[in-house]
């Protein structure tokens, strides 16, 4: 009686095959993986640009002025919408736009607070209308005077 051990070439080749597969599929992940990390972090420097942008604000006291410049961006002459004054600048490498309200939100004998919302694009994104995505946004509150009183 005659033993056979071991696979055949067919066996053999068939293997390789289905590895080879395997293993390109796997491979076929890491760019996709790549641009997501990317991604990921933009988005993070977004969301720190943000918050370093309003808790720069938070350290001023605002005076509630469509002249008024805000140094932190460098911004071009703010517009105004009702209440709203916008601005629109750069910072770190995003473009940035900062909308405050000029409605009190909180008026105490110390302190009048109202909102502000700071939104962070990506360069790329231009121009920026209200249809485009930010990369990161936040709202807050800073302290404001009036120029009127």
């Amino acid at each position: 009686m005659q033993r056979n051990e071991g696979f055949t070439l067919i066996e053999v080749l068939a293997s390789i095959v289905l590895i080879s597969l395997l293993f390109l599929s796997f491979f076929s992940l890491f760019p996709h993986i790549s641009f997501l990390n990317d991604k990921t972090a933009e988005n993070l420097t977004a969301a720190t640009v943000a918050k370093e942008i309003h808790a720069e604000l938070k350290q001023q006291t605002y005076t509630y002025s469509p002249t008024q410049p805000i140094t932190i961006i460098n911004s071009t002459p703010p517009t105004v919408d009702g209440n709203i004054v916008r601005y629109q600048g750069s910072y770190r490498g995003f473009d940035v736009t900062i909308e405050i309200d000029g409605n009190k939100i909180f008026s105490g004998q110390t302190v009048e607070l109202t909102q502000v919302h700071v939104k962070v694009y990506d360069q790329k994104a231009r121009p920026i209308d209200e249809t485009t995505n930010p990369l990161s946004e936040t709202y807050g509150y800073v302290e404001v005077s009036n120029n009127e009183e």
